[in-house]
């Protein structure tokens, strides 16, 4: 039996066992008062067994909730992530960088990905929607909880008492005598080259390789890997930006009917 049959079936023997108890109240006065009470106590006593097991049901899928919560996030940053390649495709083919048989290429495998993360965001909404039925809880008290129970784990991963931060800083805090200038690379090789010496060729390396960690670390150009991919290069992109007269040669604005040079009637093909 699933998690969603079980707690089904609790909210069966709950409903049942309240209608029991309100079938109970209203034969009161027609049985004696301890029979009455051993009756209602008995049944109240199997309503609470069954709302206590409902209760632990209940904790187990906010958790399946919360984590459906957590992938909705994660799936809705990638599909905006990728309908925003998308844009940048689809605008650079507007004003006529990409031809159609380029953008096609290069949009095709975009709009299937897009479209596969559309279907699985539908999916965690109707799953998420079906848990919350279960347990009878609106969307905003199972929110509220998941952030209660992300609050405690935080609160609880970064606290520190006051006596671990004191004893931190003591073991952090330097001497006057400690506390020396360093001297650069740069300078022990002067005072080298001044003094006669020849600077040793670990600082000679240590200082190009410092040169070296400072330079800007360029980031992957998405666009440009997947042009070198589909093999768009720059002649081609430029063929979506002219028209050649196939009479002169000349290249003619992309809206242009006849040639600018000679005349010629030009062909849109």
């Amino acid at each position: 039996m699933g998690m969603d049959e079980e707690i089904l079936n609790l909210k069966n023997q709950m409903a049942d066992l309240q209608q029991k108890l309100k079938l109970l109240e209203e034969r009161k006065g027609s049985v004696r008062e301890s029979v009455y009470n051993k009756v209602k106590s008995d049944y109240e006593e199997r309503l609470q067994e069954v709302e206590k097991q409902l209760k632990e049901k209940a904790s187990v899928i906010q958790e399946e909730i919360k984590k459906i919560d957590e992938e909705i996030r994660e799936i809705s940053l990638q599909k905006e992530s990728l309908e925003e390649q998308f844009e940048e495709i689809d605008l650079r083919h507007a004003i006529g960088e990409y031809t159609d048989e380029t953008y096609e290429s290069m949009t095709a495998e975009l709009k299937e990905r897009i479209k596969e993360l559309e279907d699985r965001l539908n999916q965690l909404n109707e799953d998420r929607k079906t848990f919350i039925e279960l347990i009878g809880e609106s969307p905003e008290s199972v929110e509220e909880a998941v952030e209660e129970q992300t609050e405690e784990a935080k609160s609880d991963e970064f606290e520190i008492t006051l006596e671990e931060v004191e004893k931190k800083e003591e073991e952090t805090v330097e001497t006057p005598e400690e506390i020396l200038p360093e001297v650069p690379e740069e300078e022990k090789i002067a005072e080298e080259i001044f003094t006669g010496e020849e600077p040793s060729a670990e600082t000679a390396e240590e200082v190009v390789t410092g040169e070296e960690s400072v330079q800007p670390e360029v980031e992957d150009d998405w666009l440009a890997g997947l042009e070198k991919e589909l093999g768009v290069s720059e002649e081609s992109k430029e063929e979506g930006l002219f028209i050649e007269c196939p009479k002169c040669g000349f290249k003619n604005k992309p809206d242009a009917w006849y040639c600018e040079n000679c005349g010629a009637e030009l062909s849109h093909e």
